[in-house]
């Protein structure tokens, strides 16, 4: 999904017409350019929020150690959190974060980690919005934007609704989908 498809939900969602009515949604006004960018930076803080408190956008990279370290700057996407460091052989290492990057405890040379990186910040209308491993909507990133566009403009009672519906989305989002299985039974 693209900036335009979840800010035009979000437009529709707080009837916003001059947004509605602009160019880059098929339009021909002009109008509504402050309440468009304000919406934009909505969906960036949103995003934001989602990646570093709810869910974790997941990379997999292979990298290089040198001296037993890897740089932060090695990363190809800003680190939030490592979450495992495996060596070539498929094997977990242990490692200690610090304000540089990863100090590995064996001397291992080339390594595969994952970790939780930050989104990037979305300007562009054609921009693609992450849509965390598909287990958010359109519609669940529209509510989020439409409680937050509400907050900054002060309308605070329809800023909880839309917000209620966004923890909503954001809960069934994270529960546990587990498969339940049942012990073998023998027949009597």
């Amino acid at each position: 999904m693209t900036v335009l498809e979840v800010i035009k939900a979000a437009a529709e969602n707080l009837q916003l017409k001059q947004v509605l009515e602009r160019t880059e949604f098929g339009g021909s006004g002009e109008d509504g350019k402050q309440e468009l960018e304000t919406l934009i930076r909505a969906l960036n803080m949103i995003v934001q929020d989602i990646a570093y408190a709810y869910l974790s956008l997941i990379e997999v990279e292979k990298l290089a150690a040198v001296n037993g370290e890897i740089e932060y700057a090695s990363f190809s996407k800003p680190v939030i959190e490592v979450i495992k460091v495996s060596a070539a052989d498929g094997s977990t290492l242990k490692f200690k974060s610090n304000t540089y990057g990863l100090s590995l405890v064996s001397g291992a040379a080339d390594v595969t980690v994952k970790y939780a990186y930050a989104p990037e910040v979305l300007t562009e209308l054609n921009d693609i919005v992450p849509n965390f491993g598909g287990k958010l909507s359109l519609d669940a990133i529209s509510y989020g934007i439409s409680a937050e566009f509400m907050f900054m403009n002060g309308i605070l009672d329809d800023a909880r609704m839309w917000e209620e519906r966004f923890k909503q989305n954001l809960f069934n989002a994270r529960k546990l989908r587990r498969e339940v299985s049942l012990p073998k039974r023998r027949w009597t």
